[in-house]
This record gives structure tokens, C-alpha cells and sequence, in this order.
């Protein structure tokens, strides 16, 4: 198979979402080259249990969708580092927990990338989230009325009464979750400043644009 699902490391968006890094790509050898990632997508890891003995395990209160992201962020913040290793080829079933385009999933990452963003970013770019938030939305708009990206798929089988209802559910348990997330925010390992981090998410980001016109 010659599409890529993820050149073994996640890209992210400034509101705690993360893509493959490569997604949807040819493999034409383009990423044949041991390198230096942000984290790995857990569909294909290899964590060093030193490192989980440092900054815990997933998260279990994420369930699926993003608790990958989650512990990727932890683990930087903490020092440990990352690398995508090509030679290490795994076939995955995109979204086989919740379904690709399903309610499911809907619901799980629009609560868990603000848990993300809330428990691993700055504070300066928490400050910005809702910013973020509304540009991805709109992307996605835009997306729906080109034909382009997830959005435009999941509208063919949701309403827009559907979509509505589904991020308001969202967004109320993520703030339900809110306090159990600070205080795991407190207890965070960290071994770099904010500035430092903020630097190494930059590096590792990708534009609102091109996450909502991906499939």
C-alpha cells in the first residue's frame, strides 16, 4: 500500500487537534529519512517504559481520540524526545474505535483537544484558543462547501441541527472535565519554559487550512 497514514509522528493545530504527519501522501521515499518528530501517533509506537515510569501512562478520562496528542505533549514537556523511523512499517484501520465519520468521533475530539490545549499548552496559547477554534470552524465551512476534508463527509450522513447539538455536548463535558484537568496541568513534569515548548509546538504545527481540508 502506497498511501500513508502518518510518517509516524503528529503535526498540531493550535487548538489541540493533531494530523499525521504525511497524511493521505503518495509514499514516493519522500520521508525515508530517520528524523526528529513532535510524538507519535500511539497507532504506531514504541514508548521507553522510563519514560512512562516519568509521566504516567494515557489518560483514561480521554477514552479515544487525542490521548495520544496528550501524552506525546507530556513527554516533551518533560525532556524525552521523539523520532519517526521509517523502516518500521504498520497497516492501521483509520478510526476503527469510533468510525470514521461518526458521531462517536465527533463528540470525543471536539472534548479532547481542548483538554489537550487546557492541560499541555502556554497560557499564551490557551489565550488564544478560541480564535483558533472559530478559524478551524470556519475552515471547515469552507470545507463542507467545497467537498473537501472530514467536515464535507460528515455532513452527507449528519444535519447541520446534528453537528450543533454534537460540539454543545462536547464543550459541556469538556468543561465538566475542566477541574480534573487543572489539576493534572499542576502536576505536569516540566523540564523547559513555556517558551521553549511554545517553540517546539511551532515547529510541529499545521494551519488551520490544511487540517479541515483533510480527509
Amino acid at each position: 500500500k502506497r498511501e500513508i497514514d502518518s510518517v509516524g509522528g503528529l503535526l498540531i493545530y493550535r487548538d489541540g487537534i493533531a494530523k499525521g504527519r504525511g497524511r493521505l501522501e503518495t509514499d514516493t521515499g519522500q520521508y525515508d529519512n530517520l528524523k526528529e518528530i513532535l510524538c507519535p501517533s500511539a497507532c504506531c509506537a514504541l514508548y521507553r517504559h522510563k519514560m512512562l515510569d516519568d509521566i504516567g501512562h494515557f489518560d483514561s478520562d480521554f477514552f479515544a481520540y487525542c490521548e495520544d496528542t496528550d501524552l506525546g505533549l507530556r513527554a516533551r514537556r518533560a525532556g524525552w524526545k521523539a523520532l519517526s523511523v521509517p523502516a518500521s512499517i504498520v497497516y492501521h484501520c483509520y478510526s476503527g474505535t469510533g468510525g470514521t465519520y461518526s458521531h462517536t468521533k465527533a463528540f470525543l475530539v471536539e472534548r479532547n483537544h481542548l483538554w489537550v490545549a487546557w492541560k499541555n499548552f502556554p497560557l499564551t496559547w490557551n489565550m488564544g484558543l478560541p480564535f483558533y477554534v472559530f478559524l478551524r470552524y470556519l475552515m471547515q465551512f469552507y470545507g463542507t462547501l467545497s467537498g473537501k476534508g472530514s467536515a464535507a463527509k460528515f455532513v452527507e450522513s449528519y444535519s447541520a441541527k446534528d453537528v450543533i447539538v454534537i460540539v454543545i455536548k462536547a464543550y459541556l463535558a469538556a468543561l465538566k472535565g475542566l477541574p480534573s484537568i487543572l489539576r493534572k496541568r499542576r502536576l505536569l513534569r516540566r523540564r523547559m519554559s513555556h517558551r521553549e515548548f511554545a517553540g517546539i509546538l511551532t515547529k510541529h504545527a499545521i494551519s488551520a487550512k490544511a487540517l479541515a481540508l483533510m480527509d
